[in-house]
């Protein structure tokens, strides 16, 4: 250890730029050149990504489980995985095909986890019921 004193810290000073703002480069866009901005929240889109992404990230959780784990845990992550089953069920008549085609993927994988996995004791019957019809009603491939 050295006895030398601690450096002392100075703050960045701040140039002055006179004169007007530069004009906007070649690579700048406005939103209307890319397609107009994000959708709004309400979009059905945007239901479907959130609720496919939650979903998905709920039965990888699940599947990590295999069965097991605390109780409580599962039950929570069952909950989470029907609502967001249902969730998808109500958004899918809205998608255009490629989406579609998108969340019945998830569906399915969700559908073959229920199936090695069956709800025998959901704390939301009205939920699980749901959600079973739902993925009851995904073909199969």
């Amino acid at each position: 250890m050295s006895d030398e004193a601690p450096k002392k810290q100075t703050s960045p000073k701040l140039k002055r730029v006179d004169g007007p703002p530069k004009p906007p480069t070649r690579v700048t866009l406005d939103l209307d050149e890319l397609g107009g901005g994000p959708p709004p929240q309400d979009h059905p889109l945007v239901e479907m990504m959130t609720a496919l992404s939650n979903a998905r990230q709920t039965w990888f959780e699940l599947t990590v489980l295999n069965g097991g784990g605390r109780q409580l845990k599962r039950e929570s992550l069952e909950l989470s995985l029907e609502r967001n089953v249902v969730l998808l069920g109500r958004v899918i008549p809205k998608l255009d095909r490629e989406f579609v085609e998108m969340a019945t993927r998830t569906l399915r994988d969700i559908r073959d986890y229920r199936r090695r996995f069956p709800r025998t004791d959901a704390s939301n019957q009205e939920q699980a019921e749901q959600a079973r019809k739902i993925l009851d009603e995904i073909s199969e491939v």
